[in-house]
């Protein structure tokens, strides 16, 4: 008798069971349902609304992005502007020190210490030397080989860039 109240009992449970989980499963779909609706009727609303919003403030945007690309290139020609007038100042530093530079080496002692030349030839060379210092041709002199390491730095510099 026990088995037999104990398996109506069972049953009876199981029953109830199966109804709650078929209750259950109605809630969570009906629910689930209404939970995809929801969600969809909110969806095509944020979807209306973000093109609606990027219909209007789609050209502002554009031209927002217009001004900043704008500003963007004005920086970019101000900064090679600025390079380039950085390297034109030390190419030209770099000229005058060169200039001096040579300029420093073309100092005329008037000493001729040292020439060296065999004694039967140095009283001439000599009498050459003073003669020069007292008419200023010596001056002249050094100019002109200042000018001729002009000359022979331009050819230098046709010669590496290949010009005529």
């Amino acid at each position: 008798m026990f088995d037999y109240l104990s398996s109506l009992f069972i049953s009876i449970i199981s029953w109830f069971g199966d109804k709650l989980d078929a209750l259950g499963g109605f809630i969570g779909g009906l629910i689930g349902r209404l939970g995809d609706f929801l969600g969809s009727i909110l969806k095509n609303a944020f979807d209306v609304l973000i093109k609606v919003l990027g219909f209007f403030l789609s050209p502002i945007l554009a031209v927002i992005l217009g001004i900043v690309f704008f500003i963007q290139q004005v920086m970019n020609i101000a900064i090679l502007i600025i390079r380039i007038i950085a390297r034109l100042f030390q190419i030209a530093g770099q000229l005058i020190g060169e200039i001096f530079g040579a300029l420093y080496g073309l100092n005329y002692t008037g000493s001729t210490s040292y020439y060296v030349l065999p004694n039967a030839y140095q009283s001439g060379f000599m009498a050459i030397i003073n003669f020069m210092d007292q008419t200023g041709l010596s001056k002249i002199a050094l100019i002109l080989a200042f000018f001729i390491w002009i000359m022979t730095a331009y050819a230098v510099v046709k010669i590496i860039t290949n010009r005529e």
